[in-house]
């Protein structure tokens, strides 16, 4: 339950002030002096007398209840419904074999790469419940795994479905901008952005990422790229008959085609060597492609101050009526 007009509870400050000096006046009262009060001790306890004695409350409760009634306790919820700008935002990620590398940490654990994007990823779809986004996943060529969608719900299904190499084990960087294209291009929206992650160099595909570049421009598509891992040798988790072993291997990361990728498109290239950095690369995107939301309420909501409006015109009545003609004094 809530209240509607709560200011009005501000009336039983006066309410107790006021309460308090007349319960006060009434204990004390008019006095006259009397030779003995033993006779007194046997005046019988009246129906008078109680109600007497009970009159000032009535009056005070059926205020404290008006009160209540004026600050129109209610039961409901309050619905929204958004207008949005529009911006549509397809997330391509490289599910490649480089992604089992462990040199990203939670918690002072080593974790593998894949996992850390999955887990920042989600955060920020989190933080765009107004926007459309869809997923992408690319290895030896790119795939839809998700369309454009404001069902954020079933975006993080398919975002927790993802496992290292269900793409292949290359890398098509020049078919994932493509893709994310082919998704985007069509749509009338204000903004289409891809943001597209990778640990590697694009070794797989028909499209090079020069040519996916090229057609992002063409339909108005700015790329954000995100290169991951850190430089040197990282370890790689290997399974064989004794149980799992660890390699070091190096995988070179096209920085500077990543770069031209996002200046040629409007966008911008960012570098995740750790798990903050990817954190703060995502809560920059976040702010630079703000979508403008207009939000409406709505409002069901069910007034319950008549039974306390009715019990107060009662009690207040009723004290009006006793003090008026049962309990009237001269």
């Amino acid at each position: 339950m809530h209240f509607a007009s709560p200011f009005f509870f501000l009336l039983f400050f006066p309410l107790i002030f006021f309460g308090i000096y007349f319960f006060r006046m009434t204990e004390t009262g008019q006095s006259m002096r009397y030779s003995s009060g033993m006779l007194l001790t046997e005046v019988p306890n009246t129906l008078r007398l109680r109600l007497w004695k009970l009159s000032p409350w009535l009056r005070f409760i059926g205020l404290a209840l008006l009160i209540i009634a004026l600050a129109r306790p209610q039961t409901g919820y309050t619905s929204y419904q958004s207008e949005s700008e529009g911006i549509d935002i397809m997330i391509a990620i490289d599910t490649s074999g480089s992604m089992k590398a462990l040199d990203f940490k939670v918690d002072n654990e080593p974790v593998n790469r894949l996992s850390v994007i999955k887990s920042v990823v989600s955060d920020f779809i989190d933080k765009r419940p107004f926007d459309r986004l869809g997923l992408i996943v690319f290895g030896d060529d790119a795939y839809t795994q998700s369309p454009l969608s404001l069902d954020h719900n079933l975006l993080h299904q398919f975002l927790n479905a993802l496992t290292i190499g269900m793409a292949g084990e290359n890398t098509a960087i020049g078919n994932a901008i493509a893709r994310g294209v082919i998704r985007l291009k069509d749509l009338t929206g204000t903004s289409k952005i891809l943001i597209l992650l990778t640990d590697g160099t694009n070794t797989a595909g028909q499209i090079k990422p020069e040519k996916g570049a090229e057609l992002a421009k063409e339909y108005g598509v700015k790329v954000y790229t995100i290169g991951v891992g850190t430089a040197g040798q990282v370890p790689i988790p290997v399974t064989t008959p004794f149980g799992t072993s660890y390699i070091y291997r190096q995988f070179p990361l096209d920085e500077k085609g990543l770069k031209k990728i996002a200046q040629q498109t409007g966008g911008r290239y960012f570098r995740a060597t750790d798990l903050e950095s990817l954190k703060t690369i995502y809560n920059e995107i976040d702010e630079l492609e703000k979508s403008t939301v207009k939000v409406k309420e709505y409002h069901n909501n069910t007034d319950h101050f008549y039974p306390f409006l009715a019990l107060a015109t009662l009690l207040i009545v009723s004290e009006i009526l006793l003090t008026s003609v049962y309990l009237k004094r001269l």
